[in-house]
């Protein structure tokens, strides 16, 4: 049973989501998610390089709804399998622009965004303009 705290989450996150997204392609190879809301984001990247210089960039991150995250299943294509966020999958917005899931600074390249883990944060960058 979902907790108030978990209820004001899961309602701010479908507010964000009806305002603030819009219908992507998630892919995995040639398996593809045709309509899925994704919100774009950001993030701040800092890493140090060989000399301890500190370099800062900004990545763009993609925050899903978990359920949503679904593909065909490879051995029977007409079933949907849940799928876990991994490096090299992309997504694709309506008007072409291409981002690849990758890792960032060491992280994974996808985390929950809530407690439940019902969102998903994608950290991405762009491939393809």
């Amino acid at each position: 049973m979902a907790t108030p705290l978990q209820n004001a989450i899961n309602q701010n996150l479908a507010s964000i989501r009806t305002i603030g997204g819009q219908t992507v392609t998630y892919a995995r190879g040639p398996y593809k998610n045709q309509a899925i809301i994704g919100v774009r984001g950001s993030s701040k990247i800092e890493t140090a390089d060989a000399d301890g210089a500190s370099i800062i960039a900004r990545g763009v991150d993609w925050l899903f709804k978990t359920a949503d995250l679904k593909l065909p299943n490879p051995r029977n294509v007409s079933q949907l399998k849940l799928i876990t966020p991994q490096q090299g999958d992309r997504i694709t917005t309506a008007s072409g622009e291409i981002y690849e899931v990758q890792s960032v600074g060491g992280d994974a390249p996808s985390r929950y965004s809530d407690p439940e883990g019902t969102h998903t944060r994608c950290h991405t960058r762009r491939v393809q303009a």
